[in-house]
């Protein structure tokens, strides 16, 4: 019998994620991980490796302790605007980032967010051939569906979105049917620090926090999951799954029903006899 089989839940057949992000660096970035961690949200930190120890910015001596639990990721070597580098200045930019970054904090760095904005799609095609595989854009549209291409991920708001907590509020009332949704926020910590708006922030960030039915995640856990549940292995008849990655994945078989395909494993879809409105 037709069993209709879709990728529509995150870990714990959740359909919604949240994720925040920060640039640059900045020694604000430390508050911002200490109002995260009172909240048990997670961030994604975008770093230029070649600011690192300089004043005002963080230390690389400090990067493992402080971004436990958290994501580091690139931001390139020195904040250039990639289009406008030349060849060998590009890959020095993205693999000193990544190869700085992943000595310091013993993490894989394999995101990134484009510095200055947004780039061309012959900038995506060579981060792709230096392991970068997803990097976020500066302007946010508002969208919380998935990005069809990672390399060109629109955050959903930032920080500087006045309307930011009603869009949440929206995104977390929302009933998302069989589609995963994802409310991606970023900023700069230390517009935060400038505005004095620490307060404001952890308001936002406890208004946010605490959702049953979110899945709180960096980037990289996001693209892996997404990545985890493109690559399941479906047999012609669709009568089993198998999962070949190192995570659990869950899918929706036919209408609502969540089933979990734990990592390495085969498993035999059940026939829960649905009948489809088409």
């Amino acid at each position: 019998m037709y069993q209709r089989i879709r990728l529509g839940y995150f870990p714990h057949g959740k359909r919604k994620a949240l994720t925040m992000s920060f640039d640059d660096g900045r020694d604000s970035d430390r508050r911002a991980v200490e109002i995260l961690n009172k909240y048990g949200l997670k961030g994604t930190f975008h770093l230029n490796a070649g600011k690192l120890d300089r004043p005002k910015y963080l230390s690389k001596s400090e990067l493992a302790t402080l971004f436990e639990g958290h994501e580091v990721s690139s931001h390139t070597f020195s904040h250039p605007h990639l289009s406008h580098v030349t060849e060998s200045n590009f890959i020095y930019e993205v693999l000193e980032d990544r190869r700085v970054l992943e000595e310091a904090s013993g993490q894989f760095v394999r995101g990134m967010s484009y510095p200055n904005g947004v780039n061309g799609t012959e900038i995506a095609d060579k981060l792709r051939a230096l392991g970068v595989v997803y990097s976020r854009l500066g302007k946010a549209t508002g969208s919380t569906m998935l990005p069809t291409d990672f390399l060109f991920w629109a955050p959903t708001t930032s920080y500087y979105d006045p309307d930011a907590l009603k869009r949440y509020e929206r995104f977390r009332d929302a009933k998302v049917n069989a589609y995963l949704s994802i409310y991606y926020w970023w900023t700069h910590s230390i517009s935060i620090e400038v505005d004095d708006a620490w307060e404001k922030f952890d308001e936002y960030c406890k208004s946010i926090s605490g959702c049953d039915d979110i899945w709180y995640a960096t980037n990289l856990e996001i693209w892996e999951y997404v990545t985890a549940a493109k690559n399941l292995v479906i047999s012609a008849d669709q009568s089993r799954i198998y999962n070949p990655s190192a995570i659990s994945v869950w899918v929706e078989i036919g209408m609502e029903h969540p089933l979990e395909i734990p990592s390495g494993k085969t498993v035999i879809i059940p026939d829960f006899e649905d009948e489809y409105p088409y």
